[in-house]
């Protein structure tokens, strides 16, 4: 299946994917999820994990990380954008729990690939958060 040049890593894994029919007949399952990017992905592995016997239909409307999941570069933070804005409502307790959370994802995601027998090339590096204004001074406010 070819598909659109939209990055680097759905040409790369181009080779690797397999055409689905589009559904056409009534289906019956206990789960059904829209949206094959990283997100319906993790939700029905964890779910299979949970309850093997579950019946988990993933829906997508081109191919399985055909929308932001496969625009990203292969990006996997512990973090997540405006956190602090999200989660400043909760109480203290809940806030760290939620934020120790979002940092163990590449951690966590290191494992099920261990686990799973997945060669991606996984790489845990590093990074770095700096103030706009330290990196352009004639921009700071």
């Amino acid at each position: 299946m070819k598909t659109e040049n939209i990055s680097l890593w759905m040409e790369q894994a181009d080779e690797l994917r397999v055409e689905r029919a589009r559904l056409m007949d009534d289906m019956e399952t206990d789960i059904a999820i829209i949206g094959a990017g990283f997100t319906g992905l993790w939700t029905a592995y964890y779910l299979k994990k949970l309850k093997p016997d579950l019946r988990i239909a993933l829906f997508e409307q081109r191919c399985v990380g055909y929308g932001a999941s496969g625009r990203n570069g292969g990006w996997l933070l512990g973090q997540m954008l405006g956190e602090e804005v999200l989660l400043q409502r909760l109480p203290r307790t809940e806030r760290t729990a939620y934020q120790n959370l979002i940092k163990q994802i590449p951690d966590q995601v290191a494992q099920v690939l261990a686990e799973e027998g997945i060669d991606c090339g996984y790489h845990k590096g590093g990074g770095r958060a700096q103030p706009a204004g330290d990196l352009f001074p004639s921009h700071a406010g």
